[in-house]
């Protein structure tokens, strides 16, 4: 079931499909593609990050309402 084993019969079916697309196929290799992993971690971190900024009154805010209050 490992596809690099099947890479040679794979790409000799697409040299026949591409024979006159191509002068000459090139070797084929398969690999796992786990940037869309990488991209959702990346995600989770920034918005656990914008998640903690909303819930923490920034400093000029909490000034205000200690100005309002008094």
């Amino acid at each position: 079931a490992n596809i690099n084993r099947n890479a040679k019969t794979i790409r000799y079916e697409l040299a026949k499909i591409l024979r006159y697309q191509l002068r000459k196929m090139p070797e084929l290799t398969f690999f796992i593609d786990d940037s869309l992993d990488y991209i959702d971690h990346i995600d989770d971190i920034l918005r656990k990050d914008a998640d903690k900024y909303r819930s923490t009154p920034r400093d000029d805010e909490q000034q205000e309402s200690e100005q309002d209050s008094e």
